[in-house]
């Protein structure tokens, strides 16, 4: 083909698979919220692989990160079908020891792709390595796992090539069965013709005692017994058959004992493995298919005759090519897991209070240095390398993102009935509330969103439709009111009991006000005192909560570690005890100060001991957990009782200097029970503090370039 043409038809298949990518791009985003970006990466990573497959020397590999529930598997799966790749795709769940449901009894990643005829040497296919996080090549202590399966993995993901293990030993074997085979034919049909009356008359007598083991070597069988080589020497005349009983059985005709036989015969099993009938089953066929590396399809091998395999076998051994590697460098591996590693907020799986919005900020901050610093636990860095640098980090879903697809299942429904029944369904925003506020679970994706969806919405349906269709109306409008799932049909309205999961745990909670008071005054503390220090709001306060261990919270930004941003770090962590002590009375203080106790004095130990901070200016570390030459670590406790004891009472000055504007936060959490940062903005306005909303992933840092400045010019 001249080169014009060629450039021709790779340009028209190019641009033909681009415009499919990108049809495929847009319906993938049509179904999964909140990751278009990660959709975009994955689409122009397999460009080349979809468009010009040819090109490629190894294969694609992409890895999926991120927390359960954000779509990686089934983004594949998705991607997979509207590829049309259905049938030369190969999905294993990834584990160490143990059986997969997929593949019980395969441990290689060469004999399950093997086990797939639709998946061949040199062609494009796609594989999915999925739940990494079950595998692992070295323990917790950092050595090297002596077992553990698909070993073979790092062989694919470095070059594509796999070993094929050439079965010689059976190839000759079943050429050596086919010999037998056709020899004991040959010889059947030689007997066939000699047969003799008396012959078949004395078999048609004895043929009571043969079975698998009991007949004789001049019939077409191995192995006789005592029984029948006695009762062969003892057939020598008619006169002898006289002397033994037999029944009277019908006699059979001279073709019906060739076909007795031949029967006997091909299914007697020192024939050896193979016979024409057996080697015609699915698996047996797969299996010859896969061994010989042959392209015809199974259904045509199915058709071949011994002969034909005898040739084709003989042929094969005799080709260079059985003994070459299998080449998978056009193949596309996606490799998934939930790397909690670098997730370390995803553990937090009871903080189903934190708006979502929180952990999707700080999950934005995650990148392939902490993806490859996570695996370093599990895998030895050459064969980290081999994951590649395609790495695709899902964020956690934000608030909008739940939203959206909770609408979407709502809308999914609502079409599934009007298709199904000709009913209307008009679903109210309070069901869209009541399924956000008891089925978002931030840390732990979309599945307890799918399984609320189905409590409160799906199964109700049944008996509001079948009210419609008794009533005979057209249309349904639901809603939620009082621990209710109420319908409206016609004028009447029928109910289905509902309480809420996480908001009956809120207002149980709620009912005790003693509680709520100690909660608001305590997270107030927190929230004032960390406005004043750093002039930010908190990205987020709560003073009542569906976890039992914790009344309430403050979150907070992360700063940079300098003194003077540690102290007041210290000092907002401290408040909530100050306020409890300045409101209630140091008697009424309670127990629920040892958390923030304890953060506290972390932190001015680590500056006592390990920062420099304080009147140490070494390293210190007791002389069993290190080798470092000071030592002294009693002698840092007076230091550190004093900074606790500093902090502490400037932390309750600053409380008492500002108490209105403490008396505002904490009656507005007594009303309100959450405090959004514009919320806490407004109050403090109020009271002429000025304060900024910051996004919670940002650190906060000193003025430094301003220092620098400063220093730079003498003004310092």
């Amino acid at each position: 083909m001249p080169i014009s043409n060629i450039d021709k038809d790779l340009e028209k298949r190019i641009k033909s698979g681009k415009k499919k990518l990108k049809a495929i791009s847009k319906e993938l985003k049509s179904h999964f919220c909140g990751i278009n970006t990660q959709i975009d990466r994955i689409t122009k990573s397999i460009e080349t692989w979809y468009c010009c497959p040819e090109l490629l020397t190894h294969p694609v590999t992409i890895m999926l990160v991120g927390c359960t529930g954000v779509g990686k598997t089934d983004l594949v799966r998705r991607l997979v079908k509207l590829l049309n790749f259905s049938d030369r795709f190969c999905e294993i769940e990834m584990m160490n020891k143990g059986s997969s449901s997929t593949y019980p009894w395969m441990s290689s990643i060469s004999s399950i792709l093997a086990s797939n005829p639709k998946i061949e040497s040199g062609k494009p296919v796609i594989l999915l390595l999925d739940e990494i996080q079950n595998f692992r090549t070295i323990d917790e202590d950092g050595h090297e796992l002596p077992e553990y399966k698909y070993r073979d993995i790092w062989t694919l993901l470095s070059d594509g090539k796999l070993p094929f293990k050439v079965e010689m030993d059976y190839m000759i074997k079943l050429l050596w069965d086919m010999e037998e085979q056709e020899k004991q034919e040959k010889e059947s049909k030689e007997r066939g013709k000699t047969n003799s009356p008396n012959t078949l008359k004395s078999f048609k007598k004895n043929r009571r005692f043969y079975s698998d083991n009991s007949v004789d070597d001049d019939l077409p069988f191995n192995n006789p017994s005592p029984v029948s080589k006695k009762f062969q020497d003892d057939n020598t005349s008619e006169d002898d058959d006289e002397d033994i009983d037999y029944e009277e059985e019908e006699e059979l005709s001279d073709d019906q004992l060739d076909a007795m036989l031949n029967s006997d015969r091909n299914s007697h099993p020192s024939y050896g493995d193979f016979d024409e009938e057996s080697g015609k089953d699915y698996h047996s066929l797969k299996h010859f298919k896969i061994m010989l590396r042959l392209k015809e399809p199974i259904e045509e091998i199915a058709t071949w005759s011994m002969a034909k395999k005898k040739s084709v076998i003989i042929s094969k051994i005799n080709d260079q090519q059985i003994y070459e590697e299998l080449d998978y460098t056009k193949a596309l591996i996606f490799i998934s897991g939930n790397i909690d590693e670098a997730y370390e907020f995803s553990k937090q799986t009871s903080e189903v209070d934190v708006d979502a919005d929180i952990f999707h900020d700080l999950s934005l901050k995650i990148n392939i240095l902490d993806i490859k610093k996570a695996l370093n636990s599990r895998f030895k860095p050459e064969q980290i390398a081999r994951f590649g640098n395609i790495q695709i980090i899902y964020p956690t879903l934000s608030k909008k993102s739940y939203e959206s697809i909770i609408e979407r299942k709502i809308e999914s429904i609502v079409k599934n009935v009007k298709d199904r029944f000709g009913i209307n369904i008009m679903v109210d925003k309070s069901i869209n509330s009541i399924i956000y506020n008891n089925g978002v679970f931030p840390t732990q994706g979309t599945r307890p969103v799918f399984s609320t969806i189905t409590e409160i919405l799906e199964s109700p349906l049944p008996p509001f439709i079948l009210g419609a269709l008794s009533n005979k109306k057209d249309s349904i409008e639901i809603f939620y009111k009082n621990h209710n799932i109420c319908a409206k049909i016609g004028n009447k309205i029928h109910k289905f009991p509902y309480d809420g999961v996480l908001e009956k745990l809120k207002e149980d909670r709620n009912r005790n006000i003693n509680k709520r008071a100690l909660n608001a005054v305590h997270e107030a503390g927190h929230s004032v005192a960390y406005a004043l220090l750093f002039k930010l709001a908190p990205p987020q306060t709560s003073a009542l909560t569906a976890s039992s261990d914790i009344g309430g919270f403050v979150w907070v930004h992360n700063i940079c570690g300098s003194k003077a941003l540690l102290e007041d770090k210290i000092c907002a962590v401290l408040a909530g005890g100050a306020a409890e002590r300045m409101v209630f009375g140091k008697e009424n203080a309670t127990w629920g100060l040892q958390d923030d106790l304890k953060e506290a004095t972390k932190y001015v130990g680590s500056m006592a001991k390990h920062y420099g901070m304080l009147d140490f200016n070494s390293f210190i570390m007791h002389p069993r957990r290190s080798d470092v030459v000071n030592t002294d670590v009693n002698g840092a406790n007076p230091i550190i009782e004093a900074k606790m004891t500093e902090l502490l009472n400037k932390t309750e000055d600053l409380l008492r200097k500002n108490i209105a504007l403490f008396q505002d936060t904490v009656d507005f959490l007594l009303n309100n029970n959450n405090m959004t940062p514009e919320d806490f903005l407004k109050i403090c306005n109020n009271h002429g503090l000025k304060i900024r909303v910051q996004n919670s992933e940002e650190v906060i840092y000193a003025d430094y370039s301003q220092r620098y400045l400063d220093f730079k010019t003498g003004k310092s």
